[in-house]
């Protein structure tokens, strides 16, 4: 009997224990010193949105990038390497391609040959596959597949407004935190072109929220991606032009400003547009009253400088020059142009305008309440973009972006050794891809056709592979083929990505033949001089035989020619 007392005592001051617990935090949130501070706007939202819940989701997420980054690298199958076809149709199909390589004119320069069938299981053609060749643009497949099968072609980049203050009946009484995600869409491109579109929405956004002062500082989070640095085989000369635009986490018109030198009846002027404030220009150049200029107008970045030089002579039969320049410093150019728009619009920041790259910058903070995310187009679009237009900004974003998915920080080294790794795991030979970059810009970058034909056949495997199709220009339709293999059977049928720089062409990409096979296909030639006419044409005649090509044709029997009458000859004897 006493020992059922003691049971029963035991369970009593656990019931009022439990019941002590369950009760103790209802009653501290209750009384949270957040909702005693602010007012009744603020209370309502921190209800809907909590600092604590804001703060635990982004605890949440670095726990799963700690799980991605453990788990490692793409899940990727190894791919057995297919054995070369002997038909008659495929022997026939193979001696009419070697005899348009073997152009003279081919003589002393490398050209790398790889044709598949993967749902016949045969490869068509192979002419040095193995060997790794300078692939310029085709560099673009391996980063815009890359990011489509690490994020997948609905994913969005996100760019937040955050706080780690309040808002009151004065203004915001904090900073204004703005966190990248290495969005390049933040363009005229892609905002009816105006770049500052989304920045206006912002601001109307905040004002709607009682914001106009920021009492704080307007900082940008720029720590996802590395700062930019020196890319290895990146031409010094090429340091100002748009196309070798830096990467960075915020990403602002393409990273670039459009300058303008026109004559006035002062001299030269130099308009700047975007104008931010940022950039300033050092303005030496001339307005030539002769015919010929001694010396060509030239317009450059400064290095390491929010400077451009212009220097030279503006020809008399010119009355402007505008060139497209890229900035040195583009996560502090976006947050310039942010605050201008600000103020522009009626927000006042009290505080300063700079950007932080210490990726613990956002665990220090107190607490942190999310006001505004900005989406981007769907990842498919934006690969679409750079495919067709061959964009080199946006195809290295997206490197350092699978850099960040299985890294601490996306950087062109992390992108580099996620996509080796990948190319690893498909089968192909590390000897026979060195990748420097994710645009092609590169002249270090070596890859063979045979690993270009194992991304490609990889890539018709996977739910992406409509997206990654439909990415690449079409022959005679659209993007850099709009011009090519028109009237042949290749016309609206190839779909390819091209790349070209000096000495260097190439073209891999899809072909449907004459049964309806998926043949995939790299074309990559490293010539001895620059003749991208030639090359380009024997690529158009392989692509159109490709499209003609059929396993169930007879192959064409070498005939010989047919004797003349002896009427024939006379009449050829008399003329």
């Amino acid at each position: 009997m006493r020992f059922f007392n003691h049971l029963f005592l035991l369970v009593t001051l656990l019931v009022i224990l439990i019941g002590g617990c369950a009760d103790g935090p209802q009653a501290s949130l209750q009384q949270s010193p957040i909702d005693q501070a602010s007012g009744p706007a603020v209370r309502q939202k921190i209800a809907k949105d909590p600092h604590e819940k804001a703060a635990e989701r982004y605890a949440k997420a670095a726990e799963r990038k700690e799980k991605r980054i453990s788990e490692g690298n793409f899940a990727t199958s190894k791919l057995a390497e297919l054995p070369l076809a002997s038909s008659p149709a495929a022997k026939e199909l193979q001696s009419k391609i070697t005899k348009i390589l073997d152009n003279k004119n081919f003589s002393k320069s490398q050209i790398g040959v790889y044709i598949a069938s993967p749902q016949t299981g045969q490869t068509l053609y192979m002419r040095d596959a193995h060997t790794p060749l300078i692939p310029a643009s085709n560099m673009k497949l391996f980063s815009t597949a890359a990011v489509l099968e690490a994020y997948g072609p609905d994913y969005r980049f996100e760019t937040k407004l955050l706080t780690n203050g309040s808002i009151t009946p004065d203004g915001l009484n904090g900073d204004l935190i703005v966190l990248g995600s290495g969005d390049p869409s933040l363009s005229r491109r892609f905002l009816r072109h105006d770049p500052r579109l989304v920045f206006r929405e912002w601001a109307d956004g905040l004002k709607k929220k009682g914001i106009k002062v920021i009492y704080g500082s307007l900082v940008g989070d720029a720590s996802l991606l590395s700062l930019h640095g020196q890319y290895p085989g990146w031409l010094e000369s090429d340091r100002s032009l748009w196309y070798a635009a830096k990467t960075s986490t915020l990403v602002f018109n393409d990273n670039c400003v459009n300058i303008t030198v026109q004559r006035t009846k002062n001299g030269l002027e130099t308009l700047l547009e975007p104008d931010t404030g940022l950039i300033t220009v050092d303005n030496s150049a001339t307005a030539s009253s002769k015919g010929r200029v001694r010396v060509p107008l030239a317009i450059e970045s400064v290095p390491n400088e929010n400077s451009i030089q212009v220097t030279g002579e503006l020809p008399r039969s010119a009355k402007h020059r505008t060139r497209t320049v890229t900035v040195p410093d583009p996560d502090t150019f976006f947050m310039s142009a942010l605050s201008k728009t600000f103020l522009q619009d009626g927000i006042s920041v009290e505080g300063e305008v700079r950007v932080e790259h210490n990726p613990q910058y956002l665990e220090k903070q107190p607490h942190i309440q999310e006001l505004h995310v900005h989406r981007s187009p769907a990842l498919a679009d934006l690969v679409e973009y750079t495919n067709k237009k061959s964009l080199n900004l946006y195809a290295e974003q997206f490197l350092k972006k699978v850099g960040a998915r299985f890294h601490e920080v996306g950087s062109r080294e992390t992108g580099v050794m996620s996509v080796n790794s990948w190319l690893n795991s498909m089968g192909v030979p590390a000897s026979e891809h060195d990748i420097q970059d994710g645009s092609g810009l590169s002249l270090y970058n070596k890859v063979s056709p045979f690993a270009f034909g194992m991304l490609l056949r990889h890539i018709s495997q996977q739910d992406y592979f409509k997206y990654l199709r439909e990415s690449l220009p079409v022959a005679g339709m659209d993007g850099t083929l709009r011009h090519r293999m028109r009237e042949t059977p290749a016309y609206d049928n190839v779909h390819a990505k091209t790349g070209y720089m000096k000495k260097v062409c190439a073209l891999s990409g899809y072909v449907t033949d004459a049964d309806n096979n998926t043949l995939i296909f790299s074309i990559i030639a490293n010539t001895h001089r620059n003749m991208p006419g030639l090359v380009k044409k024997a690529q158009d005649e392989i692509c159109a035989l490709l499209a003609a090509y059929s396993e169930a044709a007879k192959p064409q029997k070498a005939t010989e020619p047919a004797k003349k009458t002896k009427k024939e000859t006379k009449k050829k004897a008399k003329k």
